[in-house]
C-alpha cells in the first residue's frame, strides 16, 4: 500500500512539473474547454473468440484438452485535450458461449470459465510542448512489458509513463510501473505477486527509440529494474536496405543482458541472450530467417509479457538456459496479387538445449504456425477476420507446457465500430 501511495505522489509531481514548466499552453483544435466537456473520441471494438488447445498424452498424465468460445470486447472513450490535459478509459469485458470447467486455461474467460469485465484503462494525460505525462491505468508498449493483445482483454499496467519527442526520430520514455492486469484477471495486482516472487517491487523502465527519416534505420534501447528482484537490459538495431524496385532487406541484431539479485525468488544470476535476423521484403510480403542463442547460465525472465526474442513465436519462447534456436518466417500480401485484405504467414521455429538439466529433454523442439487474416472492404468495412494455428513438438520442460506435444487452433472476428462519427449525426 505504501509503495502505491508514493507511486501516486510521483506521478502527480510528473503532473504538476509538466504543468507549471509550460507557463501558457495554447487550447488544441476541437473547440476549447466546451469541446473538453462535450467532445471527444468513443470507439467499440467488438470481438468474437475461439481457442481449442489439445494436449497429448505423457507419461505424466492423460491427454486433455483446453476449449472456449468468448464473444465482448471493449469500449474506449477520450476526450479532446484542454491546455494540454485530457482523460480516457477502456472498460473490457469476455462473455462465455462456451466454456466447460474441465476445459478451463485458455485465457479468454476469467479462471474457472466465467465471463468478466474490467475497467482495464483510466488515464490522465497533460501534454507541454513535446513532452507528454501519462498517469495510473494504461497501455504500454514495449520489448519486456507490453499489453499482448491476442486474447480477449490486452494487458494493462498502473503506472506513471513520461514520454519526449524534443530530439527529430527519438522518442524518450521513462515510466513507474506498480500493478498489472492480464487478460483475464479483474485486479490490478503488484508486479512482483503476479510473478510469484517473494516480494513485490515496481518497476522502472527507461528506453530510447530513434528512427531515421523515412525508417530505414531503426535503434532501440531498453532498461528495465525491480528493486531487490533483476536489472534486464535489451537493445535491438534494424536496418533496411533497397535492392531494386519494391524489392528490399532488413538485417536486425539483438542483445538481452539479465542479473538477478538476491531477492530473487530462485537467487542471484546472470545470463544474456543474442538473436539475429533476415528478411527479403516485396510489396508486404517476406521471407526471412533468424537464430537466436541463450547463455548456459540460467534461463531469460519474462514473467509480464510477450518475449521480444526473434525465435518466439505463437507458442513457445525458446529462452531455456543453454537453449539455441532458429526460425524460418514468410508472409504473402495477397493484394499484390489482386486480393485485397488478405495475408498469409507462416513460423517454423527449431530450438535445443545444449547441456542437461533436470526437467529438460535434449531433444530438439519443434513449432509450426500458420495465419491468416482477412480485412473485410465495402459494406463490411471494419470487420477482420482471423484464422491461427499452432503445432509444437515440445521438449520436456515446467516452461513449455510439462513438456506435452499439443495442436492448438484459433478463430477471431474483431469488429471496429467508431461511435464518435455516430453520435456527432
Amino acid at each position: 500500500m505504501r509503495r502505491s501511495r508514493r507511486g501516486c505522489i510521483r506521478g502527480i509531481l510528473i503532473l504538476g512539473t509538466l504543468l507549471s514548466a509550460s507557463g501558457a499552453l495554447a487550447d488544441e483544435a476541437g473547440g476549447g474547454f466546451a469541446g473538453f466537456l462535450t467532445g471527444g473520441r468513443m470507439d467499440v471494438k467488438l470481438r468474437a473468440y475461439y481457442m481449442n488447445r489439445m494436449l497429448d498424452e505423457t507419461i505424466a498424465g492423460p491427454s486433455s484438452q483446453q476449449l472456449a468460445l468468448a464473444a465482448g470486447g471493449w469500449l474506449e472513450w477520450s476526450t479532446e485535450r484542454w491546455k494540454g490535459i485530457g482523460f480516457g478509459v477502456s472498460l473490457y469485458t469476455s462473455l462465455k458461449i462456451v466454456g466447460p470447467e474441465d476445459r478451463d486455461g485458455t485465457d479468454l474467460l476469467a479462471p474457472g470459465q466465467k465471463s468478466f469485465a474490467v475497467l482495464g484503462q483510466a488515464w490522465l494525460e497533460a501534454t507541454a510542448g513535446k513532452t507528454t505525462a501519462r498517469l495510473f491505468r494504461q497501455k504500454i508498449d514495449t520489448p519486456f512489458l507490453n499489453f499482448r493483445d491476442d486474447k480477449m482483454a490486452p494487458f494493462t499496467f498502473e503506472a506513471y509513463t513520461l514520454e519526449n519527442r524534443d530530439v527529430p526520430g527519438l522518442l524518450a520514455t521513462v515510466s513507474y510501473v506498480t500493478k498489472i492486469k492480464r487478460w483475464n484477471s479483474t485486479e490490478f495486482v503488484e508486479l512482483g505477486e503476479d510473478a510469484g516472487y517473494r516480494t513485490a517491487s515496481p518497476l522502472t523502465l527507461a528506453g530510447l527509440y530513434w528512427a531515421s527519416p523515412g525508417e530505414a534505420v531503426r535503434l532501440q534501447a531498453w532498461n528495465y529494474y525491480a528493486a531487490g528482484q533483476w536489472n534486464t537490459f535489451y537493445a535491438q538495431a534494424d536496418g533496411t536496405i533497397p535492392l531494386a524496385g519494391d524489392l528490399s532487406t532488413t538485417v536486425s541484431g539483438q542483445w538481452i543482458q539479465q542479473h538477478g539479485q538476491e531477492g530473487y525468488e530462485r537467487g542471484a544470476f546472470s545470463t544474456w541472450m543474442w538473436g539475429a535476423m533476415a528478411t527479403l521484403n516485396w510489396r508486404g510480403s517476406q521471407v526471412g530467417f533468424a537464430l537466436t542463442d541463450t547463455s548456459q547460465g540460467f534461463d531469460i525472465v519474462n514473467p509480464w509479457a510477450g518475449f521480444p526474442g526473434f525465435t518466439s513465436i505463437m507458442e513457445e519462447d525458446n529462452n531455456l538456459a543453454g537453449e539455441r534456436g532458429w526460425l524460418l518466417t514468410a508472409t504473402l500480401d495477397l493484394s499484390a496479387l489482386g486480393i485485397p485484405g488478405l495475408t498469409v504467414h507462416w513460423d517454423r521455429t527449431k530450438s535445443w538445449v545444449l547441456t542437461d538439466r533436470i526437467g529438460v529433454s535434449r531433444k530438439d523442439q519443434y513449432e509450426s504456425d500458420v495465419t491468416v487474416d482477412y480485412a473485410f472492404g465495402g459494406a463490411l468495412k471494419g470487420f477482420a477476420l482471423r484464422g491461427r494455428a499452432a503445432w509444437v513438438d515440445s521438449s520436456a520442460s515446467a516452461h513449455v507446457l510439462f513438456g506435452q506435444d499439443y495442436r492448438e487452433y484459433r478463430l477471431i472476428l474483431n469488429y471496429d465500430l467508431p461511435l464518435a462519427p455516430l453520435l456527432m449525426r
